[in-house]
């Protein structure tokens, strides 16, 4: 039998509360609502991915509510393998998926818990800085935790609004072979690891392609 976790009423008030993410100066360590058809193909130079893909039956518009049931250990990065920039300079840097236990630290007490799903965008305009492993990053980020999401071995949806980004939406379905493959410290094999469409404020981008990442 498996898990089913989820979130009432009061965790989403609290999580709107406390999770609003704010742009920062930060230095990183390694490594639209929108509807009816999808928007022409795009693409060149890595600008930003155009592959289509088959939307998520049932979940992919709506989603509502906090879900976790998943049953294979789905944590780590997933970083673009392309550059996907939206909505002016704004450029997605990676998503971060939570373990099973931090989703369930999170359910039991909402109030004193990070949600583990967290987005990363860079202001590709903005200044540059150099950490002290030498890589260069943007001294302006936004973070973004979402209000609403499900995720199982399958997919990953997810959405919510930013202060300053709009709305934000993802969904996506997970190669767990090429999950797998992150947790035995295989990078060169998670290629395609998510495979989604992105929603930056108006802004939609169909088949963007992430490898996983299991961080430090």
């Amino acid at each position: 039998m498996r898990a089913v976790l989820t979130a009432g009423l009061p965790a989403l008030l609290l999580l709107a509360a406390c999770g609003q993410p704010d742009a920062t100066d930060n230095t990183p360590s390694d490594p639209p609502e929108q509807s009816g058809g999808l928007p022409p193909e795009t693409g060149g130079d890595g600008e930003t991915a155009s592959m289509p893909m088959e939307r998520v039956p049932g979940v992919a518009e709506g989603v509502t509510g906090q879900t976790y049931e998943a049953t294979v250990d789905l944590s780590g990065y997933y970083m673009p393998e392309e550059a996907v920039q939206a909505a002016g300079n704004i450029e997605l840097d990676h998503i971060f998926v939570g373990a099973d236990w931090e989703f369930a630290e999170y359910f039991a007490a909402p109030e004193d818990a990070f949600l583990p799903i967290l987005v990363q965008f860079n202001d590709v305009s903005s200044e540059t800085g150099t950490n002290e492993l030498g890589q260069e990053y943007f001294l302006v980020s936004y973070s973004f935790r979402p209000t609403d999401f499900r995720v199982t071995d399958e997919v990953l949806v997810f959405s919510g609004s930013h202060p300053d980004l709009g709305m934000i939406r993802f969904e996506g379905r997970f190669d767990t072979a090429a999950v797998a493959q992150m947790h035995q410290d295989m990078p060169g094999e998670t290629s395609g690891a998510l495979i989604g469409a992105v929603g930056i404020g108006t802004d939609r981008i169909e088949g963007v392609r992430f490898m996983a990442w299991m961080g430090d």
